[in-house]
Order: C-alpha cells, then sequence, then structure tokens
C-alpha cells in the first residue's frame, strides 16, 4: 500500500516541501519502496517502538514550519494539504488543523462512508491533522512510551498545553481498512487506550 500513499503525496494539489518515509524495523520490502522513489523522499529507521516513536524520528528530521502525517496504508485526497494549509493561514492563533473525519474504504477501494458520520464527536486520527511545528515542539512530540492511543494523547496534551486547535469540515484523509491494520488488533488496541487513558490521568496528579 506504501507506493499508494506516497503517490498520494505526490499528486497533491499544493505539494509538501519534503516528504520523509519512517521505517518502523518492517520486515517487508518498505525500505527499498521508499528508496525507488529517489531524492523526492527521504527515508529513515526507527526501532520498532511502534508509531509515536517513528511520527517522532519524522518530526526530528522535517524542516518545515508545518507537519502532517499520514500512515503508510492510508491516503490524502489531492486537496488535502492545500485545505489545512488554508485552515492555519485563516487562523494563525490556531496550533492545529483538524478536519471533520477520515474517509473509510476497505483496501479494495469499497466506501465504508465517512469516519466521523453519526458520530458525537469527530474522529481522532493525526492523518486529518496539521500541526505547525512550534507545536509539535512544545507537546516534545508524541509520548513514545505509547504503542496505541498517541493521537488521542497529543490532542489531550494539546488541550492541556493551551494550544488552540482549528476544526475544519472538509474529509482530508482516506482511511484503509484491511486486516493488517494495528486497530484490527483489538486487544492490544483496547490495551493501549487504557494505557493512553493512565497517562492522562497520572499528568493531572499534584506534583
Amino acid at each position: 500500500m506504501l507506493p499508494d500513499a506516497i503517490g498520494s503525496l505526490l499528486d497533491q494539489t499544493r505539494p509538501p516541501d519534503e516528504i520523509i518515509v519512517v521505517d518502523d524495523a518492517s520486515l517487508d520490502n518498505t525500505r527499498s519502496v521508499a528508496l525507488s522513489y529517489g531524492e523526492r523522499v527521504i527515508v529513515l529507521d526507527s526501532d520498532g517502538s511502534g508509531p509515536a516513536a517513528a511520527r517522532n524520528v519524522g518530526i526530528a528530521a522535517a524542516t518545515g514550519d508545518f507537519i502532517g502525517f499520514l500512515d503508510s496504508d492510508d491516503l490524502w485526497p489531492t486537496s488535502a494539504l492545500a485545505t489545512q494549509l488554508a485552515l492555519l493561514d485563516a487562523h494563525p492563533e490556531a496550533a492545529i488543523a483538524w478536519s471533520k473525519g477520515m474517509w473509510q474504504v476497505l483496501a479494495g477501494g469499497t466506501s465504508l462512508g465517512a469516519a466521523g458520520d453519526g458520530a458525537v464527536e469527530r474522529m481522532v486520527g493525526v492523518n486529518s491533522m496539521l500541526f505547525r511545528r512550534s507545536a509539535l515542539v512544545t507537546l516534545r512530540g508524541f509520548d513514545a512510551s505509547l504503542r496505541f492511543g498517541e493521537d488521542h494523547d497529543i490532542v489531550r496534551r494539546s488541550r492541556a498545553a493551551g494550544l488552540l486547535i482549528v476544526e475544519g469540515e472538509d474529509v482530508v484523509a482516506i482511511y484503509r481498512r484491511h486486516p493488517g491494520n494495528l486497530t484490527a488488533d483489538r486487544v492490544a488496541a483496547r490495551k493501549g487506550m487504557l494505557a493512553s487513558a493512565i497517562a492522562a490521568l497520572r499528568s493531572r496528579e499534584p506534583s
């Protein structure tokens, strides 16, 4: 799925200034696929500690003032980056742009509908967020101790730090469901979300 993900970034109406692929100790040919794009893609390695740690590797290497994230099995519609940048341009006081939700499709392309439809709260997913670099510096990146729920955690910490999140109505990410999704392992996902909740409670304890 990685070529589709990279292709969706290369096809943006407002092309990203740089594309960084972090190979988190994968056991397939992720690295060789990413390297095949030559100078268009920067390829880095992580140690297999999970998505949060891998995202932090990318953050440390990024040089832009705005940083977005796209998992290798998901996609950005062609106007995603332009839409999110426009939100932050219109709200210079905001630290993070967060779209309404992510459109869900099966890996083969069958639509499952918008992830946020009918939900009381919009779906949390960093694929549909764009961060100012300054916000990620303030937050010191993602909590690398979390293998699941790092997206919920960074939203919680952003709000606790007083960072403004501006919410848009456009769907700017496509979430592809398949058996290999990390969240498909429901037991591990629940344990990860519990760890995120415990981290949140600990952050509220008096020092």
